[in-house]
């Protein structure tokens, strides 16, 4: 009996390991799988697509599908015989081609992408044929980091500052009712390092990117270029466009001044040393030999402050500085008595005081 019963439990055994290498076996096959299928456009921004209102070309929208050409159907969502679809052979694109020519308004045509797979949602995509006589432009530039500043005389001035070390790349968004967009640069770097910035792209559609990346300035001089954006593409060495970023990139951080002269480099003055101005207006230059990028800084005397009279419309004295330069434009004083202020030369990007000059105007 323990035998016969051994024999059973040997037999059962082995009956139930073939159900189970049966049961995988069958997994394994086409029936214990469900495929999922995908339909959509392979680049999101054909949702839209923009011809200017004297091109006639063909458009190829790529789709990112896994179905079969006769699984897709394109069709016109309404009457636009100006506009035709067709899908390829493979079912991976679409061509778009317009016909005719532009009319006194914009024209429209939608198409709606669907399949015959039950599950798989549809979607429509649109193409715009600007009037005639459209006036194209740039409508806006956005980015992390670009500053916007309105001017009475040109306009909206649009700036950027790069970091001297680790800066982060500059991500511009391109908005434009045109068809394409275009960018130029002018380097103003004239040194041997001039490739210190790399751009991904020189032209792109409305709402696509632009990257600009920049190398670590380990140098003591600040650098800039600028960058434009039109409609059309530039030609020539001479650069305009309504629309340009002036980019800035910090030089490294000077630790020390170790000399300042004036505008002649042959004297040389001494920190809070005092510079005395007549009651004239007055134009110069102060030269800095220091051990990186530096800036300037009006300040009350004897202080890190500035002057709250200082208002825009009382401002007597006015600085700035370049590189390895700080230029001074003092206005003529009519009050009948000496005034002065301090002159503070700081780290390029920092409040951090280095050097002190101590301007007092003369009043008669």
């Amino acid at each position: 009996m323990k035998t016969t019963r051994t024999i059973l439990m040997a037999a059962a055994a082995m009956l139930a390991m073939a159900a189970v290498s049966c049961t995988k076996d069958e997994d394994k096959g086409d029936g214990g799988e469900t495929t999922v299928y995908t339909l959509e456009l392979a680049d999101q921004l054909d949702k839209e697509i923009i011809l200017n209102d004297n091109e006639a070309r063909t458009i190829s929208v790529k789709l990112n599908t896994n179905l079969e050409a006769d699984q897709i159907s394109v069709e016109p969502k309404e009457d636009q015989e100006w506009c035709t679809a067709t899908l390829s052979d493979d079912g991976k694109s679409i061509t778009v081609t317009p016909g005719g020519s532009a009319e006194d308004k914009d024209q429209s045509a939608t198409f709606v992408v669907s399949a015959t797979v039950e599950g798989v949602s549809s979607f429509e995509f649109t193409v715009i044929r600007r009037a005639l006589g459209t006036e194209y432009v740039i409508e806006s530039i956005e980015g992390d980091g670009l500053t916007k500043e309105e001017d009475p005389y040109v306009g909206t001035i649009i700036s950027y500052t790069a970091e001297a070390l680790s800066p982060k790349a500059l991500t511009i968004t391109v908005y434009t009712n045109a068809s394409t967009w275009y960018f130029a640069d002018s380097n103003m770097v004239y040194d041997d390092d001039t490739e210190w910035y790399t751009v991904d792209r020189r032209s792109g559609r409305n709402g696509e990117t632009i990257t600009i990346t920049f190398k670590e300035n380990t140098g003591t001089s600040t650098r800039m270029a600028m960058f434009y954006f039109d409609v059309e593409p530039f030609e020539g060495d001479y650069l305009y466009s309504e629309v340009s970023v002036t980019v800035n990139q910090n030089a490294t951080p000077a630790k020390s001044v170790t000399a300042v002269y004036d505008e002649s480099w042959e004297n040389e003055f001494t920190d809070e040393e005092t510079v005395n101005i007549g009651k004239d207006s007055y134009r110069t230059s102060f030269y800095v030999e220091a051990d990186g990028g530096i800036a300037s800084k009006l300040v009350m005397t004897g202080t890190n402050e500035a002057d709250p009279s200082f208002d825009g419309e009382n401002d007597w004295v006015f600085s700035g500085s370049s590189n390895n330069e700080i230029k001074l434009n003092v206005l003529a004083n009519n009050t009948g008595k000496e005034r002065s202020i301090d002159l503070l030369i700081t780290p390029a990007g920092s409040d951090t005081e280095l050097f002190r000059l101590k301007l007092v105007q003369a009043g008669e």
